[in-house]
């Protein structure tokens, strides 16, 4: 039996202790794979070994972005298959590209919306350094995506959970709010004027509280003006009293 297939067989098989006496071996391939490409944390996730997914990950030689021939990587598996426990813990290590984008130029986010439930969206969109604005191969965004198929919660989600949220996107010339109402997704449609209505009604509130930067340059010239005017430091009459004195003394 060859170490390749010992690693490929204590992911499938759930065997943590000679997973971990493999480890202990340098001269071990912790990348290989199967004649599918699938790499032992690919075959881990696929067969749910939890524990296994763990003790690979622990492993800085593991590449947890390796895709096997069907470009599905570990992560993709995961959400794929719906394995919420171990996209939790896959999502979450700092090496995990959570953007990568496909052959087809999707990223994970882009499939949950369309293929997974609003979980797993939920769950990715909690990842630090998910973009949300990244379009796919037809220049989709996820908003849009959600928009376009009437996907109210995902769409609430991503609005609610992303960072920097561009509703201005353009898809085919359209923003996720013109896909909405051309495709009768009302409830799309609706979610998205409370959102902008939201935004502008914060953006009202910030200026009211702290001045427009024309608002702030007024009243700092007015302050101004009036130190000139009423101050005694300021005041020039002063400075020509003396002067005025002298020449009415002469």
């Amino acid at each position: 039996m060859s170490s390749t297939f010992t690693i490929l067989d204590c992911a499938t098989g759930g065997l943590s202790n000679e997973l971990k006496a493999l480890l202990e071996l340098e001269s071990i391939n912790v990348n290989a794979h199967d004649e599918s490409g699938s790499t032992a944390l690919n075959l881990a996730v696929q067969y749910e070994k939890v524990e296994i997914v763990k003790i690979l990950l622990a492993d800085p030689r593991v590449d947890p972005n390796f895709s096997n021939n069907y470009d599905m990587t570990p992560l993709t598996n995961a959400l794929c298959y719906n394995k919420c426990d171990i996209l939790n813990i896959l999502a979450r290590d700092h090496r995990v590209d959570i953007n990568r984008l496909t052959r087809e130029r999707f990223t994970l986010l882009h499939y949950a919306v369309l293929w997974c439930t609003k979980v797993e969206v939920e769950l990715l969109l909690r990842v630090p350094g998910i973009d949300v604005n990244v379009a796919n191969y037809k220049g989709s965004s996820p908003l849009i995506s959600a928009a376009i198929n009437n996907f109210t919660e995902k769409a609430e989600l991503i609005l609610a959970l992303g960072k920097n949220v561009d509703t201005t996107f353009t898809f085919q010339g359209k923003t996720a709010l013109q896909h909405a109402q051309d495709r009768r997704s009302y409830n799309a449609k609706r979610l998205l004027i409370e959102y902008e209505n939201d935004k502008v009604f914060v953006q009202w509130k910030l200026r009211h509280k702290y001045g427009t930067p024309g608002e702030f340059l007024f009243l700092f010239f007015s302050f101004f003006l009036f130190l000139t005017l009423h101050s005694p430091i300021l005041n020039r009459n002063q400075f020509r009293q003396p002067l005025l004195l002298r020449r009415a003394g002469e």
